[in-house]
């Protein structure tokens, strides 16, 4: 089984924001950092991301999400 993040970390917020135009129509690229705090600790910690998000009508989706 997987263990969650849920009770260890907790979101703080998103950083470093970069959207470009993707490839194909409608989609885009997207470079995130997102940022947490460690609950015990109150350490924090970044990771970084890499999204294809495409529109749908009045819709978005995540195409692909990679953490790098």
């Amino acid at each position: 089984s997987i263990q969650s993040m849920n009770g260890i970390m907790t979101f703080k917020e998103v950083q470093n924001l970069i959207v470009k135009k993707g490839q194909q129509k409608d989609d885009y690229d997207v470079s995130v950092t997102v940022l947490f705090t460690e609950n015990e600790s109150m350490g924090q910690v970044a990771y970084p991301y890499q999204l294809t998000i495409t529109k749908d009508a009045d819709r978005w989706f995540v195409k692909q999400i990679n953490h790098h």
